[in-house]
């Protein structure tokens, strides 16, 4: 790997683009395949990994993202002005004993995390789209048009049969805070005026 990141960052100071710091080769390329799809050589060995395939297919039907999307990456290849991709072992850090407030305390130390208000989210966002994303997650898995598990509902179950958190907070967070329902979610409102232009 050392020598492909060489061989790279070569390239770059060649074509007068300064070379990538560790993590940001990551960021750019993972960047890239919403932004333009698959590449020639994905397409050539017909790999297929649906996570991904639903996010780019997710922004291209907001065409009006795209170009700004694709510009910004440009922009950011051109003058090497890219976050990095970092990695925290964490079971080093946690001596494999993952206690939520240690770990929220290192990952807002190292690298600057803003964790939500909401007591019961962890690493989730907590914009006002979040149950829209997973009552939309829910709806394609419940219809049998995807085999992906929501993630809410992967992350909850590993965090309760850890001991992470409380069997109790996780059936709180599952029953109030996650957008699993077989009616549209008030949140979903947001997402649809702003595709008709009106928010």
């Amino acid at each position: 790997m050392l020598q492909i990141n060489f061989l790279i960052n070569l390239g770059r100071v060649l074509t007068l683009r300064p070379p990538y710091k560790p993590g940001q080769f990551q960021t750019l390329a993972t960047m890239k395949q919403p932004a333009y799809g698959d590449t020639w050589l994905k397409k050539l060995t017909k790999y297929k990994n649906e996570l991904v395939s639903n996010v780019v297919l997710s922004i291209h039907e907001v065409e009006h993202l795209v170009k700004p999307l694709r510009r910004s990456i440009r922009r950011s290849s051109r003058t090497g002005n890219i976050p990095a991709f970092i990695h925290i072992d964490l079971n080093d850090i946690c001596d494999g004993n993952y206690d939520w407030q240690k770990v929220k305390e290192i990952i807002i130390n190292e690298v600057g995390w803003v964790a939500p208000d909401d007591e019961f989210k962890g690493l989730h966002t907590s914009c006002q789209i979040e149950k829209c994303k997973e009552y939309s997650q829910f709806q394609r898995f419940y219809h049998m048009q995807s085999t992906m598990i929501p993630f809410s509902a992967l992350e909850i179950s590993l965090a309760s049969q850890r001991k992470n958190i409380s069997k109790e907070i996780a059936i709180k967070e599952l029953k109030e805070t996650i957008g699993f329902s077989l009616t549209e979610v008030p949140e979903c409102k947001n997402m649809k005026d702003y595709l008709r232009g009106e928010n």
